[in-house]
């Protein structure tokens, strides 16, 4: 079994909230670490003296796999909220990795760069895992609304069969499908974890 490290931030700014009934969707940032992590060490802004550039080095220069990813997702929480878009996705696009690829993915589909945004899907749709084909499956379907300006509340019924069945997939994709059946039909779903 994987475990995973979270830390939560209350924040309300785009990709990285609860869905509304004006997104649809949440992002989820699921971080394999075999090393433990330690929410107090989130503050880059203050170790970064409230600079940029210190913060990547200070990112590129973590051994803590699970810490250097909260950072980067301090990083480019903080860019966003002073209004530095552009700047947080050409740090994503520079890095590149998985975990920058799912960020990208909302950021893209919020500028409408559908192109970006479809690159990243179908980088996901040519993998066989299953982790990748359930993101591809339903990031589709997103990306589909967004590009045909279709509301998660006018979901077809092919795509609520799909994104019912990637809820109880037990993928990481399993939570945002979670939320979006919880947003349009006020459906919770459980999942059974599996004892060890």
């Amino acid at each position: 079994i994987t475990s995973y490290n979270y830390c939560y931030n209350a924040n309300n700014h785009f990709p990285f909230y609860i869905p509304t009934a004006a997104t649809g969707f949440v992002v989820v940032n699921q971080i394999p670490s075999p090393q433990p992590v330690d929410c107090e060490k989130q503050k880059l802004k203050d170790l970064s003296k409230n600079n940029y550039n210190n913060a990547k080095d200070i990112i590129a220069n973590e051994g803590n796999l699970g810490q250097q990813q909260l950072w980067v997702n301090e990083l480019v929480s903080w860019m966003e909220a002073d209004g530095k878009d552009s700047l947080a996705i050409s740090y994503l696009e520079s890095r590149y990795d998985d975990a920058a690829k799912q960020m990208l993915f909302p950021m893209y589909i919020n500028d409408a760069d559908y192109v970006k945004a479809n690159s990243i899907v179908n980088y996901y749709c040519s993998m066989a895992d299953d982790e990748s084909q359930a993101y591809c499956k339903l990031n589709s379907i997103i990306l589909d609304w967004y590009e045909n300006g279709i509301s998660p509340f006018n979901m077809s019924v092919t795509d609520s069969i799909a994104i019912n069945d990637l809820a109880y997939s037990g993928t990481k994709s399993s939570s945002q499908a979670k939320a979006l059946m919880l947003l349009v039909y006020d459906k919770s779903i459980h999942t059974k974890i599996p004892n060890d």
